[in-house]
């Protein structure tokens, strides 16, 4: 990667990195965070920075799960408690 190109990816990771805290819902937060994860990835290889590279390895895959479970949080709460015709009646 190019010396510019390195520093644009560190400045767009660093901007990531700031809408991540400015979000209010954990979805979009996760969703950001995995773009603001791979933007320092690229960054870091392209300056050297391999400590900083191990550590965003590291999280893009906890941001991943903690997405995914966001997700599926999400998804369980938008179903009725009962389905339709199933439950008992008093």
């Amino acid at each position: 990667m190019t010396p510019i190109l390195t520093q644009i990816a560190g400045l767009l990771a660093c901007l990531a990195t700031l809408a991540t805290f400015w979000q209010t819902r954990t979805i979009t937060m996760h969703a950001v965070a995995l773009v603001a994860n791979v933007l320092f990835i690229a960054y870091s290889l392209g300056a050297g920075l391999l400590p900083i590279v191990a550590l965003y390895v590291i999280l893009l895959p906890i941001n991943v799960a903690r997405l995914r479970a966001a997700l599926v949080d999400r998804a369980a709460s938008s179903l009725p408690a009962f389905p339709a015709g199933c439950c008992f009646t008093a």
